[in-house]
């Protein structure tokens, strides 16, 4: 609808135009139009700058969700090599008892894959 309006009030509009400088000096509009492009623009302006603030939001969003995804991350590499180094010990001191070293080895890792401490 609104592309079809704007279409008609162009078509309406008789303007003046300034030979010299080649542009318009004036555009004679009916009030009816005049007063539907006001409302049209300012209308446009609202959205706008709902946009923009929304653009915004979502990008503060957007970066508490990543800074968040980063501190997991961090969490699970310092969980992975607190296993691995406890891993290594294990292999190191495990000596017959009650599991081979690569067992105890493979728990330790095991837990730490699945979030356990």
């Amino acid at each position: 609808m609104s592309k079809e309006r704007l279409e008609e009030i162009s078509k309406n509009a008789t303007g003046i135009m300034n030979m010299d400088s080649g542009t318009v000096d004036s555009i004679d509009l009916s009030i009816i139009d005049f007063t539907w492009l006001f409302q049209f623009a300012k209308e446009q302006s609202e959205r706008v700058q709902k946009l923009e603030t929304d653009y915004v939001i979502l990008g503060v969003e957007q970066e508490e969700e990543i800074m968040s995804e980063l501190e997991s991350l961090r969490q699970q590499i310092k969980r992975y090599r607190e296993a691995i180094e406890k891993a290594k010990n294990a292999m190191c001191l495990v000596v017959g008892g009650e599991g081979s070293a690569t067992k105890v080895a493979h728990d330790i890792l095991r837990k730490a894959l699945e979030g356990e401490e």
